[in-house]
């Protein structure tokens, strides 16, 4: 009785198909928990530093805001290494179960750009009227509240003195001559700068959204800019066509091109949004591709919250 028992739990097949079913078992949970509740996304740029330093790791919650189901196998986790696009079949229709809070200000997210996943600050709500000026953010009139981390480039003009005595701390520094230095501060240090005179600057010579304003605007000096919300409701003229464009034809599910005759025929009536949308900013004001370059990121676009880092 004894050596059958041993051999009863020596059992190839049954080690075997106990191993088998841990690992569908285990594999299932991975899947349900990336779905569902957490994410790990690498972050590669500089975008949003200080405040998340390039080459790290974030955890993503997605049950803040809702999951949404794949709409496709290839979209289930890990499903997209090995399921060939051919045979790919759908699933379930855009479906997002409801979160556990708001899309809020100021919160770090994951959302996708063009099919490219990014993480950036949420600096625009629906609704919300933002204006840039000298590289400093202004929305519905009120200065935004800056964060220690986030990063700034200007031209000042201190002293040696002056630089110990309010106790600087530079990201980088360049001395111009005459006591006038390029710097990018943090944060911390730009309040402390508050009463001197600079200017802004910047490298970033990508495209500025939309395009019709790309030599009116730059990404220091941008908007004033409306962030559409559901029912939000704007003229139909060439203006507001220019401005919303990349909304229309991308997100609205409306083709209007005011370079046709026919479509030139709508100017005056109105158009009612049928979805809400969000501006979002990188951390490193200067030096970050963000909605001043590729537009307003809808509501279904934006993943989860950035819950580390």
């Amino acid at each position: 009785m004894h050596r059958k028992g041993m051999s009863n739990c020596l059992n190839p097949r049954k080690i075997i198909r106990k191993c088998i079913l841990t690992f569908l078992w285990t594999f299932s949970l991975l899947i349900l928990i990336k779905a569902l509740l957490l994410d790990v996304y690498y972050v590669p740029s500089r975008s949003m530093e200080n405040t998340i330093s390039s080459n790290s790791f974030l955890v993503i919650s997605k049950i803040q805001y809702g999951p949404k189901l794949p709409r496709t196998a290839s979209e289930i986790p890990y499903f997209s290494k090995f399921l060939n696009k051919k045979y790919d079949f759908p699933l379930w229709k855009d479906y997002r179960i409801p979160g556990i809070s708001k899309i809020k200000r100021n919160d770090v997210v994951l959302a996708e750009n063009k099919g490219i996943k990014i993480i950036k600050r949420i600096t625009g709500i629906p609704g919300d009227t933002l204006l840039l000026r000298n590289g400093l953010l202004s929305i519905n009139s009120v200065d935004e509240k800056i964060e220690n981390t986030f990063l700034f480039d200007f031209i000042v003009n201190l002293s040696k003195e002056e630089i110990a005595k309010r106790r600087l701390k530079f990201k980088y520094i360049n001395y111009l001559g005459h006591n006038t230095y390029r710097i990018t501060v943090d944060g911390e240090s730009l309040k402390k700068l508050n009463d001197k005179k600079m200017i802004a600057v910047s490298n970033n010579q990508n495209p500025i959204y939309p395009s019709h304003l790309n030599e009116q605007w730059d990404n220091i000096n941008y908007g004033p800019i409306i962030v559409p919300f559901k029912g939000m409701k704007i003229k139909l003229d060439m203006s507001n066509y220019c401005l919303y464009q990349q909304l229309f034809n991308e997100y609205e599910g409306v083709l209007y091109n005011f370079l046709d005759e026919e479509d030139r025929g709508n100017e005056g009536e109105y158009y009612t949004f049928k979805n809400d949308y969000y501006f979002l900013m990188g951390d490193n004001r200067m030096n970050s591709l963000d909605s001043r370059h590729y537009g307003f990121i809808p509501k279904s676009l934006i993943f989860g919250k950035a819950i580390s880092f």
